[in-house]
């Protein structure tokens, strides 16, 4: 896939291909053979090393992914919009970028992510040949199923733009009763999102938010089922890193960082390395065998994906409380 380009071009007009896609994007972006050149563009420019395209040390409730388009002449019906159809088609690149950039790992071993429905919320018409963007999110999970929100946003023409928070997920905020943007408080004394938060016109930034969608997908190696904690943590995600703690007595503070990175990588990283890395042992045959179900003869107390993910927990099962929602309303009805 990687060296689609060069085949299909020489080598000295190769370097043409990415402003010109630029150029057809903006009117026709539905044109033969355009997805399978931007699908080569995309794996060329990550085609380091695995360890450098991980989203080592982040949150997977705080990552944003985002994709930027332009409402195109084929995506747009005779109402001078983009059509219902083209959020479909436009949702297929999307997760398939944040694939490519959330799990790199999953590949090489034969895995692949499955799509089990997608739930669509129409807000705001995007005209034709106006520039927008997706803003794609992980809300939460389960064992088997992974909740992710798109956000199509456009930029108001009038207004300053405010810089995105990417540091944090603004998709289970819940407005109170009054209008404002402060989350509600259940009687427990706990934040309380519900589907109202989905329905906020207006992002952090100031974009407008013109449809979102809800996608909930799976794992898969062969017909096998990967839990996405396993998924995840082989990718790098996790919890937060502990506040630094400051030294007693001496008034110094210890050399503990706040935050993961390459050079200070979180608790289960070398777990990872077992795996993967053939200085370790690993290789890519080891983590097909651990993906396809070696994962299930770890004890309980050793599973390093479940701990990777403890300082999320909590989010995790209130977002997991919101989404599932969708799916038995949507069951209730498939049951008749």
């Amino acid at each position: 896939m990687s060296t689609v380009i060069d085949t299909i071009l020489p080598r000295r007009l190769s370097g043409l291909v990415p402003p010109v896609l630029s150029w057809l994007n903006r009117g026709t972006p539905s044109l033969p053979l355009q997805a399978l050149l931007k699908l080569s563009i995309l794996f060329k420019s990550r085609k380091e090393k695995v360890d450098s395209v991980s989203p080592l040390g982040r949150n997977p409730l705080d990552m944003v992914v985002n994709y930027k388009s332009t409402a195109g002449l084929d995506d747009c019906d005779f109402y001078g919009h983009m059509s219902n159809s083209s959020y479909a088609k436009t949702l297929d690149a999307v997760r398939f970028k944040a694939a490519i950039i959330m799990f790199p790992r999953i590949f090489a071993p034969g895995g692949w992510i499955a799509l089990g429905e997608t739930h669509y919320h129409f807000i705001r018409e995007i005209p034709i040949l106006s520039p927008y963007e997706v803003r794609l999110s992980i809300a939460s999970w389960d064992h088997k199923w992974i909740h992710i929100v798109c956000k199509f946003v456009t930029k108001p023409k009038r207004k300053p733009n405010r810089p995105y928070p990417q540091s944090s997920n603004s998709t289970l905020l819940t407005p109170s009763e009054s209008g404002t943007n402060k989350p509600a408080i259940s009687e427990s004394g706990g934040t309380t999102p519900n589907l109202k938060s989905l329905s906020k016109i207006e992002e952090p930034d100031g974009a407008i938010i013109n449809a979102i969608t809800i996608s909930v997908c799976c794992f898969k190696i062969g017909r096998i089922t990967i839990p996405p904690a396993v998924v995840m943590a082989l990718n790098g995600f996790c919890a937060p890193a502990p506040s630094p703690v400051s030294g007693t007595g001496t008034g110094s503070t210890s050399t503990s960082t706040s935050m993961y990175s390459h050079s200070n990588p979180p608790l289960h990283w070398p777990r990872v390395h077992d795996l993967m890395c053939c200085s370790r042992g690993g290789s890519t045959r080891k983590l097909a065998l651990f993906l396809r179900g070696g994962w299930k003869d770890v004890k309980e107390g050793d599973r390093w994906w479940d701990s990777a993910f403890g300082g999320v927990e909590e989010r995790r099962i209130v977002g997991l409380e919101v989404f599932e929602g969708v799916r038995k309303g949507m069951d209730f009805v498939r049951s008749g």
